[in-house]
């Protein structure tokens, strides 16, 4: 049984919600279609050559060891962000 703030939000949003990737609660067909979408968009040439992009400024960058405490967090913030959508993209390929 769910506790806290994600039991809450799921009555308000009905018995099908659940907790997306980004931490968000949402009911599980919006989140299927996020999933969907993602793998739409970027399996196409212009959408994979974006995503390398996207991988090559955030996740495949090295910050060094003189990168200041703030400029970390944003880098990791992006790298999250890209994160996600790679997540989106493999389970949207599994459900289509």
């Amino acid at each position: 049984m769910s506790e806290g703030w994600d039991r809450v939000a799921r009555l308000r949003q009905g018995s099908d919600a659940r907790m997306g990737l980004d931490g968000l609660v949402r009911p599980e067909s919006k989140e299927d279609e996020l999933n969907r979408l993602c793998a739409s968009v970027f399996s196409q040439e212009n959408g994979e050559a974006l995503l390398t992009y996207l991988r090559s400024i955030t996740i495949e960058r090295i910050g060094g060891p003189g990168i200041d405490d703030c400029a970390l967090r944003h880098l990791e913030g992006q790298r999250y962000l890209v994160g996600i959508l790679e997540q989106r993209i493999a389970l949207g390929r599994k459900e289509s």
